[in-house]
């Protein structure tokens, strides 16, 4: 993904995402952390809430639906041992990358 892709993402993610703007927000932290190489971000709820200025409550609900949608996906770390629980990261979904790609290619 180079830099192009991630401008799209920004303009395909304002302009043709029909979304809440907080969840819109969401989306935009994520292609903000996307690296252009793998097209992942990874991303924990914690820097959702950071970046995003949002409570974690509301980043939890908004990231169900955007999971639901297909605009992100999670990944699932286990944990080293016992002590410490799995960790949850997001993504943007390659189906969003890829319909930002075509739309920047034919904007409508």
């Amino acid at each position: 993904m180079s830099s192009k892709t991630r401008l799209a993402l920004w303009d395909y993610i304002s302009r043709r995402q029909n979304l809440p703007a907080s969840a819109k927000i969401l989306l935009l932290v994520a292609a903000n952390y996307t690296d252009p190489r793998t097209g992942r971000a990874n991303l924990p709820i914690s820097l959702f809430v950071r970046d995003g200025d949002v409570e974690e409550s509301d980043v939890r609900r908004y990231i169900v639906r955007l999971e639901t949608s297909n605009r992100l996906s999670k990944l699932i770390l286990p944990g080293d041992d016992i002590s410490r629980p799995p960790s949850t990261l997001f993504n943007l979904s390659p189906q969003l990358i890829l319909s930002a790609q075509q739309w920047a290619r034919n904007p409508e």
